[in-house]
């Protein structure tokens, strides 16, 4: 396959908040140590819309675009004659984080600057028909779970919020040999679907938070999936003063997936003593805001509350994700219930401008 050739890309621009489709050249054969990928199935993100409305994509060095795209199923169209473990037509998704320097066992811990991401931060996304890639980054897909892959990221996130909130919790309590939290997950998009999928796949308790009715799909989900939804309003006080019932009606892990500081500091007051909230989303560009957060504070100290950050994934937490992804496929829910629009890649620039109200998870197929 010669240089002349090209291919379709999604990419955001330098100065610009509108998605394009652009040509670029065609990656070509795979090397002697790489691995040639078809995308077939390629995720749109919360994310991919954040970089475009920034307008400052973090873009390759020396270029003035990113091609986005970083949740992608993808099945192997060759093997550089090096490459050991993979053969044509096996199914992958592709790690987004690489170490750019020491830090490959666990990248996803690697502060800004010391990594690059495929699709978010100074490196080209999948969001185009083929790509090449090193066997390292590269995780084969079981194929009981091929209709439901493309959110094998997504998942991961969450797999790993919650995997680091288990860990913190035994190592403060050693004496507790089965962690087992009632857990609430908030918002009702993309990645609080997958909290909830990763926390009722291990049997928890989960109770749902959103701004939609319980007759509406999203939460008529949640419910199929086991979840407890609730109307956000109904856990929203007016006043911030010491909430007692939280020992009670609360909760000892919050996975806070709206990105929204109003929502989080509101059910932050629920949160029990040893309890976690694990903050799953953000605002891309913080507002100036005021809010009581000393009363967060207060009661942080007085429960002995961890507040975590997590972004990114390790692989262990794909490798979970693929088992919590075959649990769903066990509950016989349609997958189009969480992937509920499904387009083309020149149809697509629609989509990474807003996702459409009711909505879940928006996929381009190839």
């Amino acid at each position: 396959m010669g240089s002349e050739d090209t291919l379709k890309a999604i990419a955001a621009f330098c100065g610009q908040q509108d998605p394009h489709l652009i040509d670029i050249e065609d990656v070509g054969q795979a090397a002697n140590n790489q691995v040639r990928c078809r995308t077939v199935v390629l995720g749109i993100c919360g994310t991919d819309r954040d970089i475009l409305a920034s307008g400052s994509p973090w873009v390759p060095e020396g270029e003035d675009h990113l091609v986005l795209g970083h949740e992608c199923l993808a099945q192997v169209e060759e093997v550089g004659k090096e490459v050991t473990g993979f053969e044509e037509g096996d199914w992958v998704v592709p790690l987004v984080r690489r170490a750019k320097g020491n830090g490959a066992g666990r990248p996803d811990l690697l502060p800004p600057g010391q990594y690059l991401e495929r699709g978010i931060y100074g490196a080209h996304g999948f969001a185009c028909s083929h790509f090449n890639d090193a066997p390292e980054f590269l995780l084969h897909v079981p194929e009981a779970i091929l209709d439901i892959a493309v959110l094998s990221e997504p998942v991961s996130i969450t797999e790993k919020a919650v995997r680091e909130a288990t860990q913190l919790a035994r190592a403060r309590l050693p004496d507790v040999r089965k962690y087992q939290p009632r857990v609430l997950v908030t918002g009702q998009g993309p990645i609080a679907m997958a909290a909830v999928l990763t926390v009722r796949s291990r049997g928890w308790e989960c109770v749902m938070l959103g701004r939609e009715g319980p007759e509406e799909p999203r939460a008529l989900l949640a419910a199929d999936l086991g979840a407890d939804y609730q109307p956000l309003s109904d856990w929203v006080q007016e006043h911030h003063e010491y909430n007692s019932a939280a020992e009670t009606r609360g909760f000892d892990l919050i996975l806070e997936c709206t990105g929204s500081e109003r929502v989080m500091v509101n059910v932050a007051l629920w949160l029990r003593a040893l309890g976690t909230m694990v903050w799953v989303g953000a605002p891309w560009v913080p507002e100036k805001t005021s809010l009581p957060v000393g009363a967060m504070m207060r009661d942080a100290i007085l429960r002995n509350q961890l507040f975590l950050g997590t972004v990114n994934s390790a692989s262990t937490d794909f490798e979970a994700a693929f088992e919590t992804l075959y649990w769903f496929v066990g509950q016989g829910i349609s997958t189009e219930r969480l992937i509920t629009e499904r387009t083309t890649l020149e149809k697509s620039l629609p989509l990474y401008m807003m996702r459409p109200k009711n909505g879940i998870k928006s996929v381009v197929t190839f």
